[in-house]
């Protein structure tokens, strides 16, 4: 079974929105 493109593309968004976060806590 392969998993749709869209769960590629939610896991991603989900580590580069939690990766942004992190930069931003930090510069703050």
């Amino acid at each position: 079974m392969v998993p749709e493109p869209g769960t590629y593309g939610l896991m991603g968004t989900g580590l580069l929105g939690l990766l942004w976060a992190a930069r931003r806590r930090r510069r703050s």
